[in-house]
């Protein structure tokens, strides 16, 4: 069964934050039908240094700490299953380890298969059924990455579609 580290640290938050910025700013969201979460800017200040101002100010990296077991147990109980049955359809190599990456901004989820990371938005973390729905889009995004078109719309309905049918084949509706 493949492991998971579940991160939460500034640099990877900049990092997914650099390519929620480009999309935001180049309307590619709206496009999408998306609102992504951005950091809240002071006057002359850009989204990293308000980033990084929200991840030393505020209490995010403390309140959602209770979440790490929960998602740990998830991936032991259903999310390890998920993966695994998921790269043996797709016929991939599960990576090792997955990195689960909890960000406070961005659309929701996001996946970079180069470092086997799937990035997750959380800003309340009693919305179980959120960040479960989002880890397994993203798993599956994250390999299924190698038929990915540079059409989102199409990737995202071939994604779903793919996540619903492994979803209901294990039972697990309540996350489509």
């Amino acid at each position: 069964m493949p492991d998971i580290l579940i991160i939460i640290s500034l640099e990877p938050i900049l990092n997914d934050l650099e390519l929620t910025v480009k999309n935001f700013e180049n309307g590619n969201f709206s496009k999408w039908g998306l609102k992504p979460i951005m950091p809240e800017k002071n006057k002359n200040e850009t989204y990293p240094e308000a980033a990084i101002r929200f991840f030393n100010q505020t209490d995010w990296k403390t309140e959602i700490q209770p979440l790490i077991p929960k998602i740990k147990k998830w991936w032991e109980e259903i999310g390890s299953k998920f993966a695994t049955s998921m790269a043996a359809e797709l016929k991939v190599t599960e990576p090792k380890k997955y990195n689960i990456i909890l960000v406070p901004f961005g659309p929701g989820g996001s996946y970079n298969p180069k470092i086997s990371s799937v990035y997750v938005r959380i800003r309340d973390i009693n919305n179980d059924e959120w960040w479960q729905h989002v880890l397994v889009h993203e798993i599956t995004h994250l390999l299924g990455s190698y038929s990915d078109t540079d059409d989102h719309q199409t990737n995202e309905k071939r994604i779903n579609e793919l996540m619903k049918n492994k979803l209901s084949e294990l039972g697990l509706e309540n996350l489509i």
